[in-house]
């Protein structure tokens, strides 16, 4: 009986919520309410494709869904992208009869890398594709290590795995299961010998934690890897994308099927691969998908092009909070060739995660917009200031380095107001950081810091590189007591591993947790300042997720200490010197 009512209530909630168009997740969860197992007591189709992972799903199912469709396959699939438990849920019971059977050849679904343990707690996916692990909605997902943690409990040990095997990740989920199939890019025109962007979230090996080696790099941390140590490296792929043109848009699948690009970004690439892997394994002909994904344009809205007036463009997609998505986009706004004026809007940030955090944004590469035919850049939208300051310099003379996030004074709260008093609520880079500590001390002068003492050109001329200042920003007599406040830190309070005997040493401790807050990450840090009542030397350490202690004063005044020991004599400040 709660199997026949929930399979009802849902059926109707979803017809209401068609006619206003809303409702895609909302019916199942009431489903569920009613039948917690519901999904256990239907009968599904006897093929059952999954796909998740960070960045490509609702793109390759929809490729997906297309080729077995002009194969004649019945497909129902989650066209509006609701992925998680209730949206799966949804999905199946209004394709259900009364009596529970989906009548469909294909089930094809695409479930969030977070939930879909839940999602597949009573059935299991035929073939499960994994499309790639990046670095995706951080106050939610954390690390990409942890989206692994979540997804592996979903994957059942009949299931067959289609992986991408150029993702160092991804490819892990080949451990300890035996039927899995790979798809992958061979060697391109458009490689780089070592990986790409801000960061660089496979420099180490997921499975030893040992330093990766790259034979070449496609985007970010995806190509060929291989660890030093452990040996966990790329698998040669059973599907390959063997030749690829992005100028001229021509793929070529296995050596043999080509595949015209509508969409000419590697991304897509990957995304076609994807879906080739899993059309093939499904018995489809690799002509036939060639044919089929030829000149496809996505009818998702990621890439939409468009006339307005006398001017043509094109309307690019991202994903929120996911640099991955974001650089691939500039990737092919930089590779275009075509004067172009650039666009940038940012109007959903976290959704009901955490409204207005933007720090992500500094992990995105807009510097690839730094080309001849980018002839303007325009931002816009509700956070358009916070990506204005993502676009400003910050005055040091570091290639790359990033500004700060701080809020404008007119959107501080009384609450910002409270925890920016120890430290929170802005993020700031490592060398900003000393840069200000240093105008506390140094009697409010703001330096330019210089990674050198002078210049030689080729000719052998000499340039001293100077400290230019910009004024006083804080008042002298403000800078003194804060060099006492700062002395008294190493002397009597936390800073006590940085003591020297002889020496005046001001300094500072911080330990911080890092976000996802909970998940038993921090920071811990310390700066010194030396000698405490005339500062010649600043010095920091950072030591990121630490094992045991985690607390600055701990573990990381005493390098700072080690430094000074052997910076001071050198410099030739001797013991009682102020």
């Amino acid at each position: 009986m709660r199997k026949f009512l929930a399979i009802v209530v849902c059926k109707l909630g979803r017809f209401v919520g068609k006619l206003v168009g809303k409702g895609s997740s909302m019916p199942g969860k009431f489903a569920l309410k009613i039948c917690p197992d519901i999904l256990r007591r239907v009968q599904l189709p006897p093929h059952i494709i999954a796909v998740t992972g960070s960045n490509g799903k609702t793109s390759t199912v929809e490729m997906i869904a297309t080729v077995l469709r002009g194969q004649g396959k019945n497909v129902i699939y989650n066209a509006e992208g609701s992925n998680q438990v209730e949206g799966v849920t949804t999905l199946i019971l209004t394709h259900a009869t009364l009596g529970g059977k989906v009548n469909a050849d294909v089930l094809l679904l695409e479930s969030d890398e977070r939930y879909a343990a839940h999602s597949f707690k009573y059935f299991h996916p035929t073939e499960f594709v994994i499309t790639n692990l990046y670095r995706d909605q951080l106050t939610r997902n954390g690390h990409p290590e942890s989206v692994f943690d979540a997804i592996l409990p979903a994957i059942h040990p009949d299931t067959e795995l289609i992986l991408n095997g150029d993702d160092p990740l991804s490819s892990c989920f080949v451990i300890g299961h035996e039927k899995v199939k790979w798809f992958g890019l061979n060697r391109c025109a458009t490689d780089t010998e070592t990986p790409t962007g801000v960061y660089h979230d496979g420099a180490y090996c997921p499975v030893c934690h040992a330093p990766m080696e790259y034979e070449y790099v496609h985007y970010n941390h995806i190509g060929a890897y291989r660890c030093t140590s452990c040996g966990h490296a790329r698998p040669d792929p059973d599907y390959a994308a063997t030749e690829l043109d992005l100028q001229n848009g021509k793929l070529i699948l296995d050596g043999q099927f080509t595949v015209a690009l509508a969409f000419r970004s590697i991304y897509n690439v990957y995304n076609i691969l994807a879906a080739y892997a899993a059309c093939r394994e499904c018995g489809v002909e690799g002509a036939a998908i060639a044919d089929t994904l030829s000149s496809y344009i996505l009818k998702n809205g990621r890439m939409q092009t468009f006339t307005l007036g006398q001017h043509h463009g094109t309307l690019l997609t991202s994903k929120h909070e996911n640099s991955i998505a974001y650089d691939t986009n500039l990737r092919y706004i930089a590779s275009a060739n075509e004067d172009c004026t650039v666009l940038i809007i940012v109007d959903a940030v976290s959704r009901k995660y955490f409204t207005s955090e933007t720090s992500w944004l500094w992990d995105i590469d807009f510097d690839q917009l730094n080309v001849p035919h980018v002839k303007r850049v325009v931002l816009s939208g509700l956070y358009r200031n916070d990506l204005a300051e993502r676009f400003s310099f910050t005055g040091v003379d570091l290639p790359g380095e990033a500004g700060s996030i701080i809020h404008k004074t007119e959107n501080i709260k009384e609450l910002d107001l409270a925890i920016m008093s120890f430290g929170q609520s802005f993020q700031i880079t490592p060398l900003q950081l000393l840069r200000a500590v240093s105008a506390v001390v140094n009697g409010g002068k703001l330096v330019t810091p210089h990674f050198g003492v002078k210049k030689i050109d080729t000719e052998g001329n000499i340039s001293v590189l100077e400290y230019e200042e910009s004024g006083t920003i804080i008042k002298q007599s403000t800078t003194e007591t804060m060099r006492g406040l700062l002395k008294n830190v190493v002397e009597l309070g936390g800073g006590l591993n940085c003591r020297i005997e002889g020496y005046s040493i001001a300094g500072k401790t911080a330990t911080s947790e890092k976000l996802p807050r909970g998940n038993g990450k921090y920071i811990a840090s310390f700066i010194g300042i030396a000698p405490a009542e005339n500062p010649q030397v600043i010095a920091m350490c950072i030591i990121d997720e630490p094992v045991g202690m985690h607390y600055g004063g701990v573990i990381a005044a005493p390098v700072v200490k080690s430094l000074f020991e052997n910076i001071l004599p050198y410099l030739g400040i001797e013991k009682g010197q102020t």
